[in-house]
């Protein structure tokens, strides 16, 4: 149930969610959840609490009613779907078993078929995401001394304890780590046999995607404020960012070939380098003022974004300007910072961030599986 908060709406509200999407059978068709956005006149009934936000927030804010559409700007038109997803949705509650300190340390990552997340003091958490219930073996046999971040790199579990990174090896624990790791504290956006890629981002002040090459152990760069999900397609790798600065930005690129983007040089103040970006190397796919977009999930051929957009988070599809809800998703209180979509076999993790005091801290999980989602919470 979706409800319009008018509290909600005059704040800006900073939370850290992961998600994490599984497989999807092929009898969750795109015809029986992916929308055109065209309009009707009965909606779906797992859509009547969206119409209704929408018809609370118009009223708030004395916009007009633009029906058959939702919202209309002059950048974007949200309409609703012809259908919903229907997801089943449900909730698990986990909690930090070593300390008073609730959100993770660092962004979950999937392991060994576990959700394996790293909590105060810096020890690991590992838990079945079906059922939330530890598993206390792996978790014994991790936490044989204290990490402060850690990355899945190359199917490894990557732990940073000190300044020296480790990576964990089932048969002889863990062993020292002399592979590339994302720079400073950032989290890994992607990765595959070629590329490492990764993000610094500065808000309004600018930010950059990071490839970085495994053969050549070269870094190329283009800029992106933020990068939060990258993604393989048959023409190159899709970069969606989001800026939530003002009214929030969101834009995708295509990038046909990493190896032509500039080599990342850092440059001497902490500013965007304006040599990031090479003519005819980044190709725009869509730019959008006024709303935010915190990642996504693939549902058959097509994606579905976590739209943000009138002081609420929706599961949308995109078609030119118009978005199309087809779900209204957990809460009205679904905020991302520094958000980050990762792919895994089958399984799609997706972060958000909570910033405190210069830290990013992670607060909730869903994980979709066949035509369910579970939201975690870390309570």
């Amino acid at each position: 149930m979706v409800t319009f908060d008018p509290y909600q709406f005059s704040r800006m509200r900073r939370g850290v969610v992961c998600v994490l999407t599984g497989v999807l059978l092929p009898f969750f068709a795109p015809a029986q959840g992916v929308a055109s956005g065209k309009g009707v006149s009965e909606p779906d009934t797992a859509l009547r609490s969206v119409v209704e936000y929408f018809q609370k927030y118009r009223q708030y804010t004395r916009k007009p009613d633009p029906s058959p559409a939702l919202l209309v700007t002059k950048n974007f038109t949200v309409t609703l779907g012809d259908s919903a997803l229907h997801l089943r949705k449900r909730t698990l509650n986990l909690i930090n078993p070593f300390g008073p300190e609730k959100y993770p340390l660092s962004y979950s990552v999937l392991y060994r078929n576990r959700l394996v997340s790293l909590l105060a003091p810096g020890s690991f958490a590992c838990f079945h995401p079906e059922t939330g219930q530890r598993d206390t073996v792996l978790e014994n046999r991790l936490n044989t001394r204290l990490f402060s971040r850690h990355w899945l790199l190359d199917g490894r579990l990557v732990g940073q304890s000190g300044r020296r990174n480790f990576q964990f090896d089932p048969e002889r624990g863990w062993r020292k780590f002399a592979g590339q790791v994302p720079l400073g504290e950032r989290n890994k956006l992607f990765e595959d046999d070629t590329y490492l890629v990764y993000n610094d981002c500065r808000g309004e002040f600018g930010g950059e995607v990071f490839f970085y090459h495994k053969r050549t152990r070269k870094t190329h760069a283009a800029t992106s404020v933020c990068a939060v999900w990258v993604r393989r397609v048959s023409e190159g790798y899709e970069v969606l960012s989001n800026l939530g600065h003002m009214t929030g930005h969101a834009y995708k690129q295509l990038i046909p070939n990493p190896e032509a983007l500039p080599v990342w040089r850092q440059p001497s103040k902490r500013r965007t380098d304006p040599r990031v970006d090479a003519v005819g190397a980044v190709w725009p796919r869509f730019n959008f003022l006024g709303l935010q977009i915190f990642g996504g999930i693939v549902w058959g051929n097509r994606s579905i974004y976590l739209l943000n957009v009138a002081s609420q988070t929706f599961l949308a599809t995109q078609n030119d300007q118009t978005f199309a809800i087809v779900d209204p998703f957990f809460t009205k209180d679904l905020y991302a910072h520094d958000p980050v979509t990762t792919h895994y076999p089958g399984i799609t993790l997706i972060n958000f961030g909570r910033y405190e005091l210069g830290v990013n801290y992670e607060k909730t999980c869903f994980l979709f599986r066949e035509g369910e989602v579970t939201q975690i919470l870390w309570k």
